[in-house]
């Protein structure tokens, strides 16, 4: 594939998934041999050529290559970050052991998002979850529900349960929260 200001699509789609799990733009920069100003015009250009592209096959490709890298960026020249940037699974599930506690996770989130139209500032100091590890987190549980969609929509009630665990830690947070914006509290909530 071209290069745009010397970053090949695939290194820039590496970039993204790198940076996603903690690795530093300047860490990043020193690899690809490359100045801040360079990668940045180089990501501009990048996105705006995606955008525009029309063709719904380059499209797809483009986005397979996304999800290819970004997941899994330690590939190639990059794959000596890593052990520094890695979260084993056992480590994810002393922490998030099971669905449950990840729908309470995902339930704070979105109810302090409906409430206050933006990001939790604290849900990892919360849920005692790094960016890393929350990222881990994210794609572990992720993970697990897209192998397990067909099965799930095979199982008499399985969906129904999930979102109900799901809807039941949203509703839950979003009481909590709404109560303490009205009473102007800032309280920690702990369930």
């Amino acid at each position: 594939m071209e290069e745009i200001n010397g970053l090949s699509y695939e290194d820039f789609a590496i970039c993204g998934g790198l940076m996603a799990k903690g690795v530093s733009l300047d860490e990043i920069l020193e690899i690809l041999k490359m100045e801040q100003p360079q990668y940045e015009e180089a990501s501009k250009n990048w996105n705006a050529k995606v955008e525009a592209e029309t063709d719904a096959n380059t499209k797809v490709k483009y986005q397979e290559i996304v999800t290819t890298y970004f997941t899994n960026p330690f590939v190639g020249k990059f794959a000596e970050l890593k052990e520094k940037y890695s979260i084993s699974k056992e480590t994810i599930l002393q922490k998030v052991p099971d669905f449950d506690t990840y729908a309470k996770i995902n339930g704070y989130g979105g109810a302090y998002m409906q409430i206050h139209s933006t990001m939790p500032t604290d849900i990892n100091e919360r849920f005692n979850l790094s960016d890393l590890e929350m990222i881990e987190v994210q794609n572990h549980y992720s993970n697990i529900m897209s192998l397990a969609g067909a099965y799930i929509i095979e199982m008499p009630g399985a969906q129904d349960e999930i979102t109900k665990l799901n809807t039941d830690w949203l509703n839950r947070w979003h009481k909590e929260l709404e109560s303490q914006k009205e009473a102007g509290l800032a309280d920690d909530i702990d369930f």
